[in-house]
């Protein structure tokens, strides 16, 4: 499980390099290809989230000019429901710019991720989790009625 953890936060690690974050924003376009509800407040990205699917480790990240969400799987092979701290392995970040961040690496964190669609070029589902703050992080980071329907 631990070469599952330190891939999966590879692919992390590069697809939140890919999007990057800053700024602010309260948008609530649910009609984004990625949206959610971060401690109550409507979120949706801003453009088309970045995606990858390689050796069975699949890696989103998508922004909005408060925050960056990414999430990665690694084992996946179909569509199905997966929870943070099975087989396979999910992971979820949540960046705000400048430094703060929350993970669902740690005790305490709990959620699901829920891939409906999963092809090489189309990925679609549904998530919300509980992340931990971060070494430098205060409060609760909570997100629900994540969706998202990304094609690249």
């Amino acid at each position: 499980m631990a070469a599952n953890r330190t891939g999966a936060l590879m692919v992390m690690a590069c697809a939140a390099t890919i999007v990057g974050c800053s700024g602010s924003s309260d948008s609530t376009d649910t009609s984004a290809p990625m949206s959610a509800k971060i401690n109550g407040v409507a979120w949706a990205a801003i453009g088309q989230p970045a995606f990858t699917y390689s050796a069975n480790a699949l890696s989103v990240a998508a922004f909005d000019l408060t925050y960056t969400i990414t999430f990665s799987i690694t084992g996946i092979t179909a569509p199905g429901t997966y929870s943070i701290g099975t087989q396979p392995v999910v992971l979820f970040i949540v960046s705000k710019a400048p430094s703060s961040g929350w993970n669902t690496f740690g005790a305490g964190a709990t959620g699901t991720l829920t891939v409906t669609t999963f092809t090489a070029t189309h990925v679609a589902g549904t998530f919300s989790f509980s992340a931990v703050p971060q070494n430098g992080t205060t409060g609760a980071m909570v997100v629900t009625q994540g969706a998202f329907d990304i094609t690249k």
